[in-house]
Parts: structure tokens; sequence; C-alpha cells
């Protein structure tokens, strides 16, 4: 529940000094839905005295949904739609892949849910993910 601070200021600097594209919208909403959640777990935990919180099934719905929804977006917009479409592996600059929108979509929902829980894997051994944040921010910036 202590990211609810985390996360609102990251979505007011985000407002207010970020160009606001489609992908800056996309990411502030799971960021938004996530954080739902998330709190909706620790609720669950602490004031219901649940001892698992929310259920996996429901945890993985909302995510699947979540990530559904952005990758069919990303797709219908015309120019978005190459990031679905296209499958691209690193290192190699031409897609692999052309027109194939099924995988694209079912890549999109593996690397979002992924994503999602591998954070929250990690934010429930120490109880702050930062410290992963902040290492792999600062492998990228240099």
């Amino acid at each position: 529940m202590g990211g609810i601070l985390i996360v609102l200021t990251l979505n007011l600097s985000t407002l207010l000094w970020a160009k606001v594209t489609t992908l800056v919208q996309l990411t502030l909403l799971s960021v938004v839905v996530l954080t739902g959640l998330g709190f909706y777990d620790d609720y669950a935990k602490i004031i219901q005295q649940s001892s698992g919180g929310v259920r996996s099934v429901v945890k993985l719905s909302v995510q699947g949904a979540l990530a559904l929804f952005i990758g069919t977006y990303l797709w219908r917009r015309p120019d978005t739609a190459r990031l679905i479409t296209d499958i691209m592996v690193p290192f190699y600059k031409y897609p692999v892949l052309t027109g194939a929108t099924v995988i694209g979509l079912i890549l999109t929902m593996l690397v979002i849910v992924g994503f999602s829980n591998a954070v929250n894997l990690t934010d429930g051994l120490d109880g702050l993910a930062i410290g992963c944040t902040l290492i792999v921010a600062m492998v990228s910036w240099f």
C-alpha cells in the first residue's frame, strides 16, 4: 500500500512533463490498474484477514484482461499496429515475422503478465522492489 504515493507521484510528474502519446497513456493505465490490483490484494490480506489475499485466478484474469486490452488497442491503431504484427528478435535488425497478429497478441500478453508477476514476486521478497528497479535503471542509464 506504500506504493500509492509512488504511483501518484509517477502519474502526476508524467502528466506534467511528458509528451502524452498513446504509449505513455497505455503505460499509465497499466500502472493504475496493476496498482489497484495490488492495493486490493493488500487490503484482502490485512483488513479482511485473508491468508492468501486475492486468489491467483483473479490476479491472472485482471492481468490477462489488461494485457489483451493493451495488445488489441495497439493492434487496432494504424500508427502502432506494427508493434503487434511484426515479430522482432534482439540483435536482429529486421522482423522475423510480419503480419503475425495472433502470435504478436500472445507475446504481448505473456510479456505484460510475466513482467507484472516478476515485479510482484520480487516485491514480496523484501517488501520493496525499488532495489531491483534502481539496478535496472542504472544499467540502462549507462
